[in-house]
């Protein structure tokens, strides 16, 4: 369009006052307004893309240019005492409600995964502890604790919810608490429940039964692996090479170990010991605290 309207000027040089020169001229005026509107379009919506791309860039909610934005507020506008303090009190606030959403936020995050119990003595309703419909199977026994206590008549159910009263007042991390129905032997044998305390690898099953004229508790600590590794230790030779590698026996897998057992296996005493003082039966010597270590120092998982 450019090169015909350059081209149609140059001609008018000699112009002559004609009925042929007028439609020229008309036909060149034309072109000239044609090509103005052409550029004027192109000049707004040149514009307007720019009008978007800058309400992005410096929109209030928006972190990024917030100090060129207060800068060129400033400037542009001139502010009373009143105004500027009214509007570091709205930027304080939001500041302080980005803090806590971002605290929140990591909260929430690093959270550990545990069923809340929730204590009866607090004046609370308890949370339901879920059924775990497929339990896993434990791999390799570490170690267990049973007794008999004769005199005593209280039902399992209300022994499980004491121990995971007692479990929560000790806030051990990453723990959840579940009920399991675990096989007495054959597939076609009945289903006995457990109380089951998971944190990572470990597992500790808890039995409650009424047994003669009084109540049977015992726990069993095991481990679990996938089933690769459940593959791999049936490898000889094989199996202890790769177990030194990729799962070695260190310091700080057997004292996580040995911390659960602990924190476990006191919160069932204290539970034991607030039994037999209310029924008045004899309590447990040192003894008869200690638990079996049985594989525990031995494991090869």
């Amino acid at each position: 369009m450019n090169n015909t309207f350059i081209e149609k000027i140059k001609r008018l040089k000699g112009f002559k006052k004609s009925p042929v020169n007028l439609q020229i001229l008309k036909e060149n005026l034309l072109i000239a307004l044609m090509f103005f509107c052409n550029i004027i379009v192109r000049l707004w919506k040149l514009i307007t893309k720019l009008g978007v791309v800058c309400s992005k860039v410096f929109n209030k909610n928006s972190t990024k240019f917030k100090g060129l934005q207060k800068l060129i507020n400033f400037i542009a506008v001139e502010r009373t005492e009143k105004q500027i303090r009214k509007g570091k009190e709205d930027d304080l606030r939001k500041e302080t409600k980005e803090v806590k959403e971002t605290r929140e936020i990591k909260r929430v995050i690093n959270e550990p995964k545990k069923v809340i119990v929730t204590s009866e003595r607090e004046g609370k309703i308890r949370e339901k502890t879920p059924v775990d419909a497929l339990p896993k199977k434990v791999t390799m026994q570490l170690s267990h604790w049973y007794k008999q206590f004769d005199g005593t008549q209280e039902s399992p159910q209300k022994i499980y919810e004491l121990v995971e009263d007692a479990i929560y007042k000790r806030e051990i991390s990453d723990t959840t608490c579940s009920r399991v129905f675990l096989k007495e032997g054959g597939i076609f044998s009945s289903n006995r429940e457990y109380l089951r305390v998971t944190r990572g690898e470990h597992i500790f099953d808890i039995c409650a039964s009424h047994y003669g004229h009084g109540v049977f508790i015992s726990w069993w600590l095991g481990v679990y692996v996938g089933v690769f590794w459940k593959i791999v230790l049936k490898i000889p030779y094989i199996s202890e090479f790769l177990m030194n590698i990729f799962r070695p026996q260190t310091y700080f897998r057997t004292d996580t170990g040995l911390m659960f057992q602990e924190s476990v296996r006191l919160a069932v005493l204290e539970v034991i010991d607030s039994i037999t003082k209310s029924s008045g039966t004899r309590a447990l010597s040192d003894q008869e605290r200690k638990p079996i270590m049985s594989n525990f120092l031995k494991r090869r998982i």
